[in-house]
């Protein structure tokens, strides 16, 4: 038999031993992501790549398995930088961005939801190899607006330094209020000043007490790793 999307035969699903599922498709959403991801990085590994769910996924709770309407709401991106997909790179624009599509984002051992943030995952398979996307379970799921990346100048390293970014904000103050908020204060000066924005504005120390337990509360959510 035929399979739609075929890139997607190495999870093959069984309803059975022996029986393919069969009447399924893949959410249009990730399908969108896919081509983009092609677009970008034409010579990528397509080895980890896949969507419907083995027998190993069908014998669980799987977004990898064919909903009530035969619809699969995962997909998995293959981690290949030599070949132009860096799976941190795309865990962080998907997660930046946070597209109202993204039911979670599974990637090197933490998972993500716009609730939580990043937390640690600890599931059967860690996800080293390939990024895992579900979208929401709604009609947003077929909805294919490309997917907002961070545009074609933006690229592993970009992102990396981005992140690397972060990191410094936070290095040695911890979540020490007034440490923080002076770092924030001067990052926001550096801002301010690369666009050139009007007078400086001056907070008060209610007002970056405030904003530090703000920020702190937020980053106890985000995930600072080197890679």
């Amino acid at each position: 038999m035929s399979f739609p999307h075929g890139r997607n035969t190495r999870k093959l699903l069984f309803d059975k031993p022996g029986q393919a599922h069969v009447n399924w498709r893949v959410a249009r959403s990730l399908d969108t992501l896919r081509d983009q991801l092609d677009a970008r990085a034409p010579t990528r590994s397509r080895a980890e790549d896949g969507s419907i769910g083995d027998a190993a996924h069908a014998a669980r709770k799987s977004d990898h398995n064919p909903d009530q309407f035969g619809i699969v709401r995962a997909r998995d991106y293959t981690h290949d930088p030599t070949g132009g997909l860096d799976c941190q790179w795309l865990a962080t624009q998907l997660t930046r961005y946070g597209d109202r599509r993204i039911s979670y984002v599974i990637w090197d051992r933490y998972i993500w939801t716009r609730r939580d943030g990043w937390r640690p995952y600890s599931g059967p398979n860690l996800h080293t190899k390939h990024l895992h996307l579900s979208v929401v379970a709604r009609d947003a799921a077929d909805d294919t607006t490309p997917w907002a990346l961070g545009g074609e100048d933006v690229d592993a390293n970009q992102a990396k330094q981005l992140d690397e970014t972060w990191r410094t904000i936070v290095t040695g103050v911890g979540y020490d209020k007034t440490a923080l908020a002076r770092n924030l204060a001067s990052v926001v000066e550096q801002v301010k000043a690369a666009v050139g924005a009007p007078a400086p504005v001056e907070l008060s120390e209610t007002q970056l007490d405030d904003l530090a337990d703000r920020v702190a509360a937020r980053l106890q959510t985000l995930r600072f790793e080197a890679h």
